[in-house]
């Protein structure tokens, strides 16, 4: 499975450009105006009419005002027409335009809502008045590319008419900043509301850590010839961008699908170790479970016996005792161990713990020891074969062995093979 924390979120599209509308460079408020809603508007400082009636894909027209604004503030015509007529430079600034792709996500309704939102508080709320027209994609282009235009006036509304001075400060390109993550963090609320995982970064393709180069932009008069179907230089440049860009993604996929193989298989790695390592655990404590042992069975006792273990009397006594002729006898950091060359036993105390050796002479040394610690009655527990062997050599010493299921199970199997060989010894008997 991939790791969801590496995993890059679904981006919407970003675009937010802004620009100026300026009669130095031969352009018109009104002419703007009319072509973005899509509507006839008289330019009355040249007497020229810009019909645009006719063309398609406008989907909505709004124009937001501050409260207390004139009415015709809220009347394109009239709103546009004022603006030309005050402005007296050959140069003059005459509106702001912002382009905004809306998140295709979003229906029309909520993208409507989503742009008036946005323009109520970035713009109105300064004093501008918004004229807001939104566009369907163009016919032959990408679907999803819903845009809006907002044209802004560059003056505050001073009661019934504009101010005298403009604000300049709406020309620093720190508020356009600011404008561009206010876009950012509405358009994702938005999606949010939604309930769409895609969000969009006002940032740069490199401040967000991808690995794709901008595309170039194409000119009005590229687009056109596009649109037409031919090929321009702006568009090859375009097309060569996005085809460097897919070979990007093409290698970031194989890279994480590369790392992702790489983590499966550390994490399988590190899965069966840890299952090594539990069933080792389970297999040593089964080990322990089944340490061939001698044990006194008045449990309440178990601290007089560790204490009995542990004294320097102890070990002395130990040391001078019938045992020592036949084991050595030295004090371990767990006990007194016994040992010689046929085996091995602990006295923990408690416990007395077989390890290892010739079962015969370890068990009767074994059954010693108990008697000699006044054991007598003591439980016996290990493997199947020193059980057995115990047993004998406990009730030798005349010690008696607490039972269990495992000691009844082996006392009635040898009480068969006992029953047998009586039965064998009878037909031998017969036949002679």
């Amino acid at each position: 499975m991939a790791d969801a924390s590496r995993t890059p979120r679904v981006m919407a599209i970003y675009r937010l450009a802004a620009q100026v509308i300026s009669r130095g460079a031969g352009r018109s408020a009104i002419a703007a105006a009319a072509y973005r809603a899509g509507e006839r508007l008289v330019d009355r400082r040249t007497g020229e009419v810009h019909d645009y009636t006719h063309r398609g894909g406008v989907l909505d027209r709004t124009i937001i005002a501050p409260a207390h604004s004139p009415d015709w503030a809220l009347d394109r015509q009239e709103l546009w027409a004022r603006v030309e007529a005050g402005e007296a430079r050959a140069d003059a600034q005459l509106a702001r335009e912002v382009c905004i792709a809306l998140p295709a996500e979003l229906s029309l309704a909520e993208q409507r809502e989503l742009i008036h939102e946005y323009a109520r508080d970035t713009w109105v709320a300064r004093g501008m008045v918004a004229d807001i027209a939104i566009h369907a994609a163009h016919a032959g282009g990408d679907d999803r590319n819903v845009h809006a235009h907002v044209m802004m006036t560059m003056r505050e509304l001073d009661g019934d008419r504009f101010a005298t001075r403009k604000q300049r400060e709406w020309n620093d390109r720190a508020l356009l900043e600011q404008w561009r993550e206010a876009w950012e963090r509405a358009a994702n609320r938005a999606l949010a509301r939604a309930g769409r995982s895609e969000r969009i970064d006002h940032r740069s393709l490199a401040d967000q850590g991808l690995d794709r180069e901008p595309e170039p932009k194409q000119g009005p008069v590229a687009t056109v010839i596009e649109r037409e179907g031919r090929r321009s230089h702006a568009g090859d440049d375009r097309r060569a961008a996005r085809a460097r860009n897919d070979e990007r993604d093409r290698r970031r996929l194989q890279r994480e699908e590369m790392d992702r193989l790489e983590r499966e298989e550390r994490e399988r790695i590190v899965a069966a170790r840890a299952r090594e390592s539990a069933a080792e655990r389970t297999r040593q404590h089964e080990e322990r479970e089944r340490t061939n042992t001698v044990r006194d069975d008045r449990r309440e006792r178990w601290q007089e016996w560790r204490e009995q273990m542990l004294s320097d009397v102890y070990e002395r006594d130990m040391r001078g005792s019938r045992l020592a002729k036949f084991w050595r006898v030295d004090r371990v950091s767990n006990g007194i161990r016994f040992s010689n060359a046929r085996g091995s036993f602990l006295d923990r105390g408690d416990a007395i713990d077989s390890t290892g050796g010739a079962l015969d002479m370890q068990t009767r040394a074994m059954a010693e020891l108990a008697a000699a610690k006044s054991w007598d009655r003591i439980s016996i527990t290990g493997s199947d074969e020193f059980v057995r062997v115990m047993v004998a050599a406990a009730e030798a010493r005349g010690l008696d062995v607490r039972g269990s299921e495992q000691i009844d199970r082996m006392r009635a199997a040898m009480a068969r093979e006992s029953d047998h060989d009586r039965e064998l010894g009878h037909d031998d008997i017969r036949d002679r």
